[in-house]
């Protein structure tokens, strides 16, 4: 026994310790955050959405963020109105981004209170209603606390 506890012990530590740091984890570490600025826009004004994504973990973790939706737009009665419409993506290789521990990196990005809509088989961009709208960050199907924004009638 004293030979497994002062030589396999160790051995076996070591090992797993050097396995996780050869290969980042998956994004189960990710604590997801977002903020919209400004509050209020009328529908072709520009608000810039801000999503972190914060490496919660001791270790690194992996993110593929190449052609995901970040976030989403939810109206007074919690429908998603963006973020879950189809995405056509260029087939090009792009790596996914590795966090360090506790490392984050924040995506912004432009939004101007439209959505896509497919009508008759046809996408169509249009504004959305005035009203309140709740913003989430999003990651592999889960979401952030919201932030709040009011589309106002032009």
């Amino acid at each position: 026994m004293p030979f497994f506890r002062r030589i396999v012990l160790p051995l076996l530590a070591l090992t797993l310790s050097s396995a996780a740091c050869d290969e980042p984890a998956g994004p189960d570490h990710i604590l997801v955050t977002v903020v919209v600025a400004p509050d209020r826009i009328v529908p072709g004004d520009t608000a810039i959405i801000g999503v972190r994504f914060t490496n919660t973990a001791p270790f690194p973790v992996k993110l593929d963020m190449w052609c995901r939706h970040l976030f989403e737009v939810a109206n007074a009665r919690g429908e998603v109105v963006v973020g879950r419409e189809a995405l056509f993506c260029i087939a090009i290789v792009v790596p996914p981004v590795v966090l360090a521990p506790f490392e984050s990196i924040e995506r912004r990005i432009p939004w101007t209170a439209q959505r896509w809509r497919w009508i008759d088989g046809t996408p169509v961009l249009e504004s959305l209603p005035a009203g309140h709208y709740r913003i989430y960050g999003t990651l592999d199907g889960r979401r952030s606390a919201p932030d709040a924004i009011e589309i106002q009638a032009p």
